[in-house]
């Protein structure tokens, strides 16, 4: 039985009794090796769980829609009225910023957008 790994991840891509697998690496395993393609990296000499950070990243961000309720384009959308609104509401008393500020619907989008972003720079 044969492994077979990207050669420039060192992750499983798949296994079998075949002598080659496109240009990925080949190892010898064991009879019973078992190990599901894409979960798993040869680290040394040892097959270790491989977690994608990127899927990982977009689950957090779909998450973080799902609870907010607003995919990405609704949220910078409703932000953008919201902000747009406030500059038209402006006074000397009261300043677009204060005025946003008083909005919890709007903190919470901003506060969900904040989050996004930041895990958007990681991907």
């Amino acid at each position: 039985m044969k492994s077979f790994r990207d050669h420039a991840t060192d992750i499983l891509t798949a296994y079998g009794y075949a002598s080659s697998n496109g240009d990925d690496l080949a190892r010898d395993e064991p009879e019973d090796f078992n190990l599901e393609p894409g979960r798993w990296q040869l680290v040394g000499d040892a097959w270790q769980p491989y977690i994608d950070t990127r899927a990982e990243i977009q689950a957090q961000i779909d998450q973080l829609e799902r609870e907010s309720l607003m995919n990405r384009g609704s949220r910078e959308l409703a932000m953008r009225q919201i902000e747009e609104r406030a500059q038209l509401d402006a006074t000397a008393e009261n300043t677009a910023e204060q005025i946003l500020a008083a909005q919890p619907f709007y903190a919470r989008l901003k506060q969900v957008d904040d989050q996004v972003s930041a895990l958007r720079v990681q991907l």
